[in-house]
This record gives C-alpha cells, sequence and structure tokens, in this order.
C-alpha cells in the first residue's frame, strides 16, 4: 500500500482560484433550467388530469417494492461494483489495465462488426496499435493508478454521496419521463413536446454528470493529498462539492461543446438513413454515400477529442480554478511536454467513450419500449453513474499527474513509494 504518513509536514504550493468560472455559460445553464421548470408548470397548470396520473404514478414509485427496486438496489449496485472496481486497480492495477484495453478492442470490434460501424473497426485497430507500442506507459502508470485507487477507497463517503445525488437527479428524470408518456396515453390533446424535451433533458444530464464527476473526483485526489502532507483535517468532501459549485459554467460550457457533437452525430445517423433508403444507381449516390462515410467517421473521431478535451480542462479547472479556454490552454501545454500522461489516460477516456454509447443505446430503447421501461431505466442509469464513479480514476490519475508536475514534492510528502519505484524503472517524472 502506498499510503503511507509523511514524517514531515509539507506545504502544499499548488494555489486554487475560489471563484466562478465561466459566468456567462453558469448563466446559461441557470436559464435552461429555468425553462424546463417552466416546461413543467405548463404541463401541470394546462392539464387538471394530470395532478391525478401523477398521484397515482407517486403511490406505485413510493412503495417498499418500488423504493427499493428503484433506489435501493441501483445505488447499493452502483456502490459495490465500483468499490470492487477501484479495489481491484489497488491490488493489481497493472494487470487490470492490460486487460481493460484488451477487453476494450474486443468490445469495439464487436461494436463494429454488430452495428456494421467502421468507426469502432476503426477504433479498435486504433486501440490495438497504440497498445503494442505503450508497454513501458502502462507500467509507469500502474504505479500512480495504485495510489488513485487507495485515496478513492480511503474516500469512500465522497464517492457515496455523488452516486446517491447523481442517481437522485436521473431518477426523476427518468420516472418524470414515464410520467409524460403516460400522461400522453391517457388524457385527451396532451401536448407531446413535452415529453421529448424531458427525454433530451435525460441525455443531456448524464453528460452533465459525467464532467462534474471529473471536477468532483480530480478535487477529492488533491484535497486528500494536501490533507495528508499538511497533517491538517480538511474536509475533502466539502472541497470538491465547493469546487464543482465554483465550475458550475465550465462544467455546462464542456457539456454544451459535447451535446453539440451528439447532435451532430444523431442528425448525420438520420441523414443516412434516409439515404440509403432511397437505394439509387449512379455515380451521384455514390459519391454521397461516401461523403457520408467520411462525415461519420470525422465525427466519431472529433467525439473522443473533445471527449478527452473537457476532461483534461475541467480535471485542471478542479486544481486550479482557471476558466475552460485557460485550462485547456494550460492542460495542453502539460501534455504536449508530458507525453507519458496522454498515452496512458487515452484509454480511460475511450473506454467511458464506448460505454456511453452503449448505455445511450439502452437508454433509447428503454424509452420506446413500454412495458420495459420502468426496469431498464434504472438499470440503465445505474450502469450509466457506475460508468461515470470508474471515471472517477481517469480525472484522479490526471490530477495526480498535474500535481506531480506542478509540486512534486506534495506526491513525494504523502507517497514516496511511487515515486520510488517509478525512478527505480527507469522512468521520469
Amino acid at each position: 500500500m502506498y499510503d503511507v504518513a509523511p514524517s514531515t509536514k509539507y506545504t502544499n504550493t499548488i494555489v486554487t482560484k475560489n471563484k466562478f468560472t465561466d459566468k456567462p455559460m453558469a448563466l446559461f445553464g441557470v436559464l435552461v433550467l429555468g425553462a424546463y421548470f417552466t416546461m413543467w408548470m405548463y404541463v401541470l397548470s394546462s392539464f387538471p388530469e394530470a395532478k391525478t396520473v401523477g398521484l397515482d404514478f407517486l403511490k406505485m414509485l413510493t412503495t417498499s417494492k418500488g423504493i427499493l427496486e428503484n433506489f435501493l438496489i441501483p445505488v447499493c449496485s452502483v456502490l459495490f461494483l465500483s468499490m470492487l472496481s477501484i479495489f481491484v486497480l489497488v491490488l493489481i492495477p497493472k494487470q487490470a489495465i492490460h486487460i481493460s484495453i484488451i477487453g476494450n478492442t474486443i468490445l469495439y470490434g464487436i461494436l463494429g462488426a454488430y452495428t456494421k460501424s467502421v468507426p469502432f473497426v476503426l477504433l479498435a485497430m486504433a486501440t490495438a496499435v497504440m497498445y503494442l507500442f505503450s508497454f513501458k506507459a502502462i507500467e509507469r502508470a500502474s504505479y500512480i493508478i495504485r495510489g488513485v485507487a487507495q485515496v478513492l477507497l480511503v474516500n469512500v463517503r465522497a464517492m457515496l454521496l455523488f452516486i446517491i445525488c447523481g442517481y437522485s437527479v436521473s431518477y426523476f428524470l427518468g420516472a418524470s419521463s414515464m410520467f409524460l408518456f403516460k400522461m400522453n396515453n391517457e388524457v385527451a390533446n396532451c401536448n407531446p413536446v413535452p415529453f421529448y424535451v424531458n427525454v433530451v433533458s435525460t441525455f443531456i444530464y448524464v453528460i452533465f454528470l459525467g464532467y462534474a464527476g471529473d471536477v468532483y473526483f480530480a478535487r477529492i485526489v488533491f484535497k486528500h493529498m494536501v490533507s495528508r502532507a499538511e497533517g491538517r483535517n480538511i474536509s475533502v468532501i466539502a472541497s470538491a462539492v465547493k469546487r464543482v459549485v465554483y465550475s458550475f459554467g465550465t462544467i455546462v460550457f464542456a457539456t454544451t461543446i459535447s451535446f453539440i457533437v451528439l447532435v451532430l452525430r444523431a442528425a448525420l445517423d438520420y441523414i443516412k438513413e434516409k439515404h440509403h433508403r432511397e437505394k439509387k444507381d449512379g455515380l451521384a449516390f455514390l459519391l454521397i454515400s461516401i461523403l457520408l462515410f467520411i462525415a461519420a467517421i470525422f465525427l466519431f473521431i472529433l467525439d473522443v477529442v473533445v471527449e478527452t478535451m473537457n476532461t483534461y480542462a475541467l480535471t485542471y479547472n478542479s486544481l486550479f480554478g482557471e476558466g475552460y479556454r485557460k485550462s485547456i490552454k494550460e492542460s495542453y501545454n502539460i501534455v504536449t511536454n508530458y507525453r507519458s500522461t496522454y498515452r496512458s489516460s487515452v484509454y480511460f477516456v475511450a473506454t467511458v467513450f464506448a460505454f456511453i454509447n452503449v448505455i445511450g443505446a439502452c437508454l433509447v430503447k428503454s424509452f420506446l419500449n413500454k412495458p420495459l421501461m420502468e426496469y431498464i431505466f434504472p438499470i440503465s442509469v445505474g450502469v450509466a453513474l457506475l460508468v461515470t464513479v470508474l471515471n472517477s480514476v481517469l480525472s484522479g490519475f490526471l490530477a495526480f499527474e498535474f500535481v506531480m508536475i506542478k509540486d512534486k514534492g506534495l506526491v513525494e510528502a504523502v507517497f514516496p513509494e511511487i515515486i520510488t519505484k517509478v525512478l527505480e524503472r527507469g522512468y521520469s517524472l
């Protein structure tokens, strides 16, 4: 175990700006929330039957069985699986990384073959090639990941708080979508627009939750190290929550960019499907098919790049309190001068990206399949939260690397064995 108490106190030199970042985007996020609640006021005031349908639906959800199946089981499952996965990273970090990368390569290949998606096949090939040239980077990263996993295990209460809060909002969105679906079927002349708005809001929230997790868990790792090094009793959870609030605008910024790319990919899929249904012969049809194919690959790569950029920016924001643009610039400088960071972490970004694609498909099917809606949705959200919590390993890893570059003495004070083992293997810091 690396978590060794420092023999002497060390004063942290990293200063976080305690201010709100990207305020215009924070205002935009508040306006979006206001519009969402205004929509609900319209639904409840325009349809008197909504109260009766809502009360019946609420009774169904608040029974002992409903609470057990829709809240307690998913939350406990997410916490258990998260702790189990992180515990594995403590025991066998290097082997776990190898298994994860090989498993991802196989997963991408299967998804590409099953969905006939060339981007997934290309991603599988790219991951395999990068893996063959990254054994040293993986070994070096394994020491750091073990330290990060230990920090997350020690701060299990912080993880539980994130899961409960995240799932509660997710479940509200899911339950409200089912309520609106029920309204559309049982109330005459009911406007279907709020239902579709709520479905889109759920997808936006899942993206937002992932990026909030980047800020939250990066702060957990950083503040835990500061607390141990300085010998002070710092409230790690309070610091992480406070940082998420300060970074609300930056998280909204990252979510907006990611959602725009998602909309572009969905629009392109719709155009491709419409184009292929025509099945015309001729050079024009072939050229359009090729252009759509190239556009699909471009947007897929853009999605991965945006996901990577956002994760780096939000991790940097969590440590230093800078806005989105400066966080992108500074984290890019770190990446270009410290390439092992990027090579090691890109696997985690790709892992989360692939699983979110699968989870997104499950969410869509849960909304479209009425008999299974009440069962698939809690499971889907539970898996989404599990992926978000596992993403904490990535943001924690990046936070660790940023701290090691900006203030190596802080890492030496708390995790001296990591520094020793990395140097013993001949790797740079």
